[in-house]
């Protein structure tokens, strides 16, 4: 049941971003780079007081792979056309610095105009990130400005154990091997999920040595429409510039 809830949320959350919502994990292609730091965002004020005033708060988990080092980045795109509004909208991760208070890893809202920041406990595994958090402390600000410190969620508390409730999917897991994507060949798992009823499937390939969730293609479709997200390009010495996206 875990797994179907976590799938459909996100399917939900594709849908949404690709009807121009651009939620926490997604942003469009605009680096702000024409624009200054801010760009040409009407959004970008708007969103950067939503954090700092704490009426919008940072997530409390964030995927981390093992041995981040400084200037990786990772960049998936995501084409979809749900309800006939076609979209693409580019996702950025990269690791901003490490220290021995944790990994800052930085979150480009390309949509929004803003860049968020968390500092990551390494030592929380990805098992155990979603109980317990893994976020230390967060920041939000502009491309090329030094970023404000805003809150974080908090952990959700566990809820009580009842009966599962019946199983109305499909879903498996297996190997795939040697995939290119993004400049690289990987190897990892793929996990799918079907409905009974054929509302909903999707397909999710994970890869062992990925950087950040490590998902390297995700494809869904629904009766809304369908998406596909796949890796577009990741490396070392910074996205841009040889240099963070906020001004530490």
């Amino acid at each position: 049941m875990k797994k179907l809830l976590a799938l459909c949320s996100v399917v939900l959350i594709l849908a949404v971003a690709a009807c121009g919502g651009g939620g926490g994990g997604g942003g469009s292609s605009d680096d702000g780079s024409k624009c200054g730091g801010g760009g040409c965002n009407p959004m970008a004020d708007i969103m950067l007081k939503s954090y700092t005033d704490g009426q919008a708060k940072a997530m409390y988990a964030v995927a981390l792979h093992a041995d981040a080092k400084a200037g990786q980045y990772w960049i998936t795109k995501m084409v979809s056309d749900y309800g006939g509004a076609k979209s693409e909208m580019t996702d950025k991760w990269q690791v901003a610095a490490v220290s021995p208070d944790g990994v800052v890893v930085e979150q480009f809202m390309g949509s929004y105009g803003i860049v968020l920041a968390y500092l990551v406990d390494p030592a929380v595994s990805k098992e155990d990130m979603w109980k317990k958090g893994n976020v230390k402390k967060a920041w939000a600000g502009k491309p090329g400005e030094a970023p404000a410190e805003i809150q974080i969620m908090e952990v959700p508390k566990p809820t009580e154990g009842g009966p599962a409730p019946e199983k109305n999917y499909t879903d498996g897991v297996e190997d795939f091997k040697d995939v290119e994507l993004g400049g690289g060949k990987w190897s990892g798992k793929k996990s799918w999920m079907k409905m009974n009823d054929g509302s909903m499937e999707s397909s999710t390939w994970t890869a062992d040595n990925g950087w950040f969730n490590g998902v390297i293609k995700m494809e869904s479709k629904m009766a809304a429409g369908s998406s596909t997200m796949t890796l577009e390009k990741f490396g070392e010495g910074f996205e841009k510039d040889g240099k963070a996206w906020l001004k530490w």
